[in-house]
């Protein structure tokens, strides 16, 4: 099903600033009707990593010299996190909000909230040998390398909720701990560049007074040069 972008409020202190937003319609989405959809499922997820990588290079060389920023929620999360591990320092900024990236431990959990139900989506690695070997080629936990990160200089702010039951809070917790680590190898500060912000209640959609707060850090971290 394609999805409507609609318009979100918090976009207009960027755009008032200069920043030029642009939305990345991969395949898993329904933009393009079913087949479009699943060309970009299961065996074939990698397709859609390509795809934001693609979205991001004709950006970079769009708008060449100006900072570019990778920003995802949720299942976006798997793209823009695959992608930054993929090519260190083709982001100069990540923004990961409520970000599924432990992808394999998550889909080898049929306890957790959404796991069966992602199945169609992800594929079942417990079952099917070859899902858990495409899994772990573009799973951004288990293919984050702090050390080529370290190197890049790319700004990571991470958000998660204390309540999500969608996507559990350790996603976040669990990539901003391995990432820290490699960079703390080559600076005495990592703190200054790599940002981890938990929030204690607004599920996954973070609502409520959290959803404003949560706006207001996202955008700070994007504004601040």
């Amino acid at each position: 099903e394609c999805m409507n972008l609609g318009y979100d409020p918090s976009w207009l202190p960027l755009v008032k600033r200069g920043v030029v937003l642009a939305f990345a319609h991969t395949r898993g989405g329904g933009d393009l009707g079913k087949s479009w959809y699943r060309s970009g499922c299961r065996e074939n997820k990698v397709r859609g990593i390509e795809d934001f990588e693609a979205c991001a290079d004709y950006l970079r060389s769009r708008f060449d010299g100006r900072p570019l920023t990778a920003k995802a929620f949720s299942a976006g999360g798997v793209l823009v996190a695959a992608v930054a591990n993929r090519r260190p320092g083709l982001f100069d900024k990540v923004v990961l909000t409520n970000a599924f990236l432990d992808v394999l431990k998550t889909m080898q959990n049929p306890s957790l909230f959404l796991t069966e139900h992602e199945y169609p989506e992800f594929g079942d690695p417990q079952s099917d040998n070859d899902i858990d070997e495409v899994i772990r080629s573009y799973c951004p936990v288990f293919n984050l390398q702090p050390d080529l990160q370290a190197n890049a200089g790319t700004e990571f702010l991470l958000i998660c909720s204390l309540d999500d039951s969608n996507v559990p809070y350790w996603n976040s917790t669990i990539y901003y701990k391995k990432l820290v680590s490699g960079v703390f190898s080559t600076e005495s500060n990592p703190k200054k560049r790599i940002f981890l912000d938990i929030q204690t209640e607004g599920g996954h959609s973070i609502v409520g007074p959290n959803r404003i707060h949560v706006s207001s850090i996202e955008n700070a971290f994007l504004l601040n040069s």
